[in-house]
């Protein structure tokens, strides 16, 4: 009897050393993170912006012509990894009780701007045991009426609209068994249209340099 109870402590201490850690998934949560969400710059729908506006908290200093995101034409995922992780494009998405991705719609009205959770879902973050800080960057693209179900498939597509946060670090330890910290340090960002990729830019250069010297040899 004694046996079996030790092996069963066990393999509660393993389970909880080895849970993967738990964050609020919510942009707005009064006090500690207010960092809404953008659509594309009037002037210019390629412009990339990220930063708090003076009503963000933290307080910034950044301004957006865009309108906030509003309602279910758009999506967001929050992606993580290890401290150790410095590049944005090695953090994973974030799941829902460690199975599919977690992927949500934006409030309407006041709400506008906000992820809609009102169920409070959390994000589990792969590779980070619970009790330990995270990078962390949240994801948002136009999801074309549903047919675009992910922040890769909006990025992959040539009308793809989308944007990133800037990568930031939880303040405090990420939850399992421990309630799930807020996504305080988060920041506003706004969506933008696909820009070419630098490479694709310089062969069109090119092709149109070849073009114009094979006209003037003629």
């Amino acid at each position: 009897m004694k046996k079996s109870i030790l092996i069963a402590l066990s393999l509660t201490c393993a389970a909880s050393v080895f849970a993967q850690g738990t964050i609020q998934f919510n942009n707005f949560v009064s006090g500690q993170v207010q960092a809404l969400i953008y659509g594309p710059e009037t002037s210019d729908s390629n412009l990339i912006k990220t930063g708090n506006t003076s009503a963000g908290v933290p307080v910034g200093a950044q301004t957006y012509t865009g309108t906030t995101l509003n309602g279910t034409g758009f999506s967001a995922s929050l992606y993580g990894g290890p401290t150790s992780v410095s590049d944005p494009n090695s953090l994973t998405v974030g799941t829902l009780n460690g199975g599919s991705p977690l992927v949500l719609s934006f409030r309407t009205g006041g709400g506008a701007g906000r992820v809609d959770n009102p169920n409070g879902l959390l994000a589990t973050i792969a590779g980070v045991p619970e009790g330990s800080f995270a990078n962390l960057q949240m994801r948002a693209w136009n999801n074309a009426n549903g047919t675009l179900t992910s922040f890769e498939a909006a990025k992959a597509s040539p009308a793809g609209v989308w944007g990133v946060s800037a990568m930031f670090t939880s303040t405090d330890k990420l939850g399992g068994l421990t309630p799930a910290p807020t996504m305080a340090n988060a920041t506003s960002f706004n969506i933008h249209t696909n820009v070419p990729e630098p490479s694709t830019i310089a062969l069109a250069v090119m092709g149109a340099s070849a073009f114009l010297i094979r006209r003037r040899k003629k």
